[in-house]
């Protein structure tokens, strides 16, 4: 069976490269009174650390670096570490991962990378597969993206040694299409979980084979679809098989005659090819969900349309009719 899935995670990004440098003093002083806090300035904390003042302009030097190396964020309206109060400085998420290890980074250089992460195999991948199908699993999922970039460092990197640490100036999150054969049966309880959370649901139960299943999500969407019987998918309009009441239209849905070609699918899409679905069940779990096996058909759109022509001002809504003629 088929499962496509997106998720947010192709990420085109300026990537800053820092070699690890050991803390010194100054610096460590620094990060454990801005950890602790205190409503007085720096200046009156390290005062009362009996710091001469001989040796505070060193320390204005340091606060400066991790300003500069955005490891720390001021709210203050100044820089003077004698008018900067304690509490008004924050570690940045790039200061509290290097600071925590007890190391500051040295800036070496800036790189443009485009960097796609599959999140359920949790791995870097060189290229996105765009699907020919709109019946996708969307992953909602965060990222931690410092975190990400640094954990596969060497992978994006790998002409220096270790000792080295990345942040991101920005980051653009563009969707990452792909595609994954599963058996039925056996599916992973990561993947379990997102289709669970994506599934839906029809009332056919023809038996098609495992190899042509593909997975259908509730974020499944037609411009336009065919349904002969109950089984409604999104649809911003339908074109629905019922002799007994052909020609009128409610709200989206338009009856119009038999199309014998397409009794045999649960639902046929109209927008750009025709493409029938036969819709059959999978079980996740205690839960069942729908899976379809999806053909190309004959191009029947141009016989459907000169069908909604001629009968136009039969129709109850000519309205509708006109935009449906319109996307045919």
């Amino acid at each position: 069976m088929r499962i496509n899935l997106v998720s947010f995670s192709d990420f085109n990004s300026v990537i800053e490269v820092y070699d690890k440098e050991k803390m010194d003093l100054f610096v460590f002083m620094l990060v454990k009174i801005i950890e602790k806090g205190s409503k007085k300035t720096i200046k009156e904390v390290l005062r009362d650390l009996s710091v001469s003042e001989d040796l505070m302009y060193l320390y204005e030097n340091n606060f400066y670096y991790l300003l500069d190396n955005k490891l720390i964020i001021n709210k203050s309206d100044s820089e003077d570490i004698s008018r900067v109060i304690v509490n008004d400085v924050l570690f940045s998420e790039f200061g509290k991962y290097c600071l925590k290890n007890n190391y500051i980074p040295k800036f070496r250089e800036i790189r443009d990378l485009r960097i796609i992460y599959n999140m359920l195999d949790n791995k870097f991948v060189s290229d996105s597969k765009i699907n020919d199908s709109s019946n996708v699993v969307v992953i909602d999922k965060s990222i931690n993206f410092l975190n990400l970039i640094n954990d596969n460092k060497q992978g994006l990197i790998n002409e220096y040694s270790d000792n080295f640490v990345l942040n991101y100036r920005n980051k653009e999150a563009n969707p990452y299409y792909y595609e994954i054969n599963v058996n039925s049966s056996n599916i992973s309880e990561n993947l379990k979980k997102y289709l669970k959370d994506n599934m839906v649901m029809l009332s056919d139960n023809k038996l098609i084979e495992e190899k042509d299943k593909e997975f259908l999500s509730s974020n499944f969407n037609c411009v336009l679809a065919y349904v002969n019987g109950d089984n409604f998918v999104n649809s911003e309009y339908y074109l629905i098989s019922d002799d007994s009441k052909e020609f009128k239209v409610e709200d989206n849905k338009i009856y119009i005659s038999n199309i014998n070609e397409f009794n045999d699918y649960s639902f046929v899409s109209l927008d750009k090819e025709v493409v029938g679905y036969k819709a059959s069940k999978i079980l996740l779990d205690d839960k069942e969900a729908s899976v379809v096996s999806r053909n190309k058909l004959k191009d029947n759109k141009s016989d459907i349309k000169k069908y909604l022509v001629k009968n136009r001002d039969k129709f109850s809504e000519i309205k509708i009719v006109n935009k449906v003629i319109d996307l045919l």
